[in-house]
């Protein structure tokens, strides 16, 4: 499956998260988070720095989302087929 994943920060517009594997990178989301979109903060930070922790070498997404978190505080994560 091919997918692209987008985050935004609650108060701009989107951007590209670079995912090794889309479809991967998604259901351990909704595993972890629920449905998407997903809202994410510092509330979230534990779960994603365990994930970032368990993924493999061509997953770096999770620490992405954790860096835009840091610079923005909350932001969305949505996906588009």
């Amino acid at each position: 499956m091919s997918a692209t994943i987008y985050w935004i920060p609650v108060t701009r517009t989107h951007k590209v998260v670079s995912v090794a594997l889309p479809s991967r990178f998604v259901d351990t989301m909704q595993r972890a988070f629920g449905s998407a979109p997903w809202s994410l903060n510092n509330n979230a930070r534990l779960i994603l720095c365990g994930m970032e922790a368990c993924a493999d070498g061509n997953e770096a997404a999770y620490g992405a989302l954790l860096e835009y978190i840091d610079r923005h505080d909350t932001i969305e994560v949505t996906v588009e087929y």
